[in-house]
């Protein structure tokens, strides 16, 4: 009798579990990336507590850059959708959007939630697709601009010419999508802005070093693909980010600025940042959207990031001599970004 019990309830739990609408987050990267980290606590604040079938998939292609592995990554995360047959596919950042989602537009089977996508719609058939909305991940570039002209520009009025900022980031998509977008935004007259994509970490060292007498003020994007310099043969090995930016940092003789909270958390100076909490907390809404309430993603305005956040690390901005607006310290303080060591 205890077996036949087992054996009942057994079954009874696994008709539970499969009546619960099924939900794959879908990572590009790997959950040592802060970023990947706050996206997921922003879901979790959503879905934590919705009775759905939560299932998390990391394709790990920030650390493996190279063709072959993210094609692998692609294939796998396709095997897990077509064993699992989710509900709803929350794909994040580009890479899924490439290798995953753009397989799944308009396939009826499937609802698709994209975050923290920085290319438009269209590059991945999203415009013309009938299951597909989503959060875009866009940088504040208005509020970089005026908070850069008010710490670098408005107190020294004895400077001739514009600011010359040098934006150095790695060779991925997403930041040839970002330079494209810095280069159609309008910058002033007091603000001269190029970007410098690079390979490998050698060339980051050179760009930096460069930056030291040709640039004023370095805007950081990314910097975790950046390859060390092999023999013909070997298998390309991508720096740690954290060591890139401590060597940057030694290196450097020029105040930075990044787009995203982990350069201050890795040893940078100042960040004006996207907020990752809320590509999730988005997305996260989108899906009960979809589950609960029966609406169709096309039903679903697709939207673009509006929140940012402030990181400052005090010693750097010692360093340099800066002084930011009180308004900025006290927002870093109150979100704990505010860095003393």
């Amino acid at each position: 009798m205890a077996g036949v019990f087992l054996a009942l309830f057994a079954i009874y739990v696994v008709f539970e579990v499969s009546k619960k609408p099924r939900v794959l987050i879908l990572h590009s990267y790997a959950t040592d990336y802060s970023w990947v980290q706050q996206v997921s606590e922003g879901l979790n604040r959503v879905l934590a507590d919705k009775p759905y079938s939560l299932r998390w998939h990391y394709m790990d292609t920030k650390r493996h850059p190279d063709m072959a592995f993210m094609l692998r990554a692609g294939q796998s995360a396709r095997d897990v959708i077509e064993q699992w047959q989710p509900n709803v596919i929350v794909t994040v950042a580009d890479n899924a959007q490439a290798l995953v989602g753009r397989a799944y537009a308009n396939d009826a089977r499937f609802s698709i939630v994209y975050s923290g996508m920085f290319a438009n719609p269209r590059e991945y058939g999203y415009d013309k697709a009938n299951n597909v909305t989503g959060i875009l991940e866009r940088w504040p570039l208005a509020t970089i601009r005026q908070g850069v002209e008010d710490i670098f520009v408005t107190p020294h009025p004895e400077r001739t010419g514009p600011l010359r900022i040098r934006h150095i980031g790695d060779a991925s998509e997403t930041v040839a999508f970002l330079a494209g977008q810095i280069a159609e935004f309008d910058w002033g007259q007091d603000l001269r802005v190029e970007t410098v994509q690079v390979k490998t970490f050698a060339d980051w060292q050179r760009e930096i070093m460069k930056a030291n007498t040709e640039a004023d003020l370095v805007l950081f994007s990314l910097y975790h693909t950046l390859l060390r310099e092999t023999q013909p043969g070997q298998e390309p090995e991508v720096i740690p980010p954290a060591d890139v930016m401590h060597w940057t940092q030694q290196n450097l003789e020029k105040p930075n600025v990044a787009g995203w909270g982990f350069s201050v958390e890795e040893g940078g100076m100042m960040a004006i940042g996207v907020s990752a909490l809320e590509q999730g907390e988005e997305a996260g809404r989108m899906v009960v959207q979809i589950i609960d309430e029966g609406k169709k993603p096309t039903e679903i305005p697709s939207t673009s990031s509006q929140q940012f956040l402030i990181y400052l690390r005090e010693p750097q901005l010692a360093k340099y001599g800066i002084r930011v607006p009180q308004i900025f310290e006290a927002f870093a303080r109150a979100t704990n970004n505010y860095y003393t060591e």
